[in-house]
C-alpha cells in the first residue's frame, strides 16, 4: 500500500494511486477552503472551476466555447456565489457573462 503522510497528498488516476507529494501550506488552505464556505482556485481552467461550483451551488456556471472553458482561473471566492464568480472572471478575462433562469453563462465575445 501507499502511506500519505499529514503533509502530503496523492491523486487517484485509472485506479491507481500516484507517488504521494508534499504540500505546501498554500496548497493545504486551498484544498481546506470549502470549509469556510470558499472556493480556491490556483490555475484552475475556467471549466474545471465550474465544475467545482457545481458541488456547492444549485445555480450551473455555463461554458458556451471552448476558448472560455481553457481560460485559466486564480483566486478565493464564496462557494455560495457562481454569479459573482461569473461576473467577476468576465471583467477580470474580458468575456461576456449572460444571467438566465438556467444559469449563468460565459462566453468568449464574438465566439
Amino acid at each position: 500500500g501507499v502511506v500519505v503522510e499529514a503533509d502530503q497528498g496523492a491523486r487517484i488516476r485509472d485506479g491507481r494511486i500516484e507517488t504521494p507529494r508534499v504540500l505546501s501550506k498554500d496548497d493545504i488552505a486551498r484544498a481546506l477552503a470549502w470549509r469556510t464556505g470558499m472556493i480556491a482556485f490556483e490555475g484552475a481552467t475556467l471549466a474545471e472551476a465550474a465544475d467545482a461550483f457545481a458541488r456547492y451551488s444549485l445555480v450551473p456556471i455555463h461554458i458556451a466555447d471552448a476558448s472560455a472553458g481553457r481560460r485559466r482561473v486564480s483566486g478565493l471566492f464564496k462557494a455560495d456565489d457562481p454569479v459573482g464568480f461569473a461576473r467577476a472572471i468576465a471583467i477580470t478575462s474580458g468575456l461576456d457573462v449572460a444571467e438566465t433562469e438556467q444559469g449563468v453563462t460565459l462566453s468568449t465575445p464574438n465566439g
